[in-house]
């Protein structure tokens, strides 16, 4: 599982404008308590960044699902 954000500052100097993130992560569907969610991790390194920008980006995600009946 990756989802990346791409970020522009059209504003800035040029060399200085993107962040691209590269990265890779991992979830998981499970049930706590009768109630169904996700839980990710996703790890990025930036290969593209101004120079005040992070290198790195670690993300957690935690997500309650709601599933409706057919």
């Amino acid at each position: 599982m990756t989802a990346p954000l791409l970020t522009a500052n059209w504003e800035a100097t040029r060399g200085e404008r993107w962040t691209v993130p590269v990265g890779i992560g991992v979830s998981k569907t499970t049930v706590f308590r009768r109630q169904p969610l996700s839980l990710a991790v996703q790890y990025y390194h930036n290969v593209v960044r101004p120079d005040d920008a992070a290198a790195n980006q670690l993300r957690f995600v935690f997500s309650l699902l709601f599933p409706t009946k057919k």
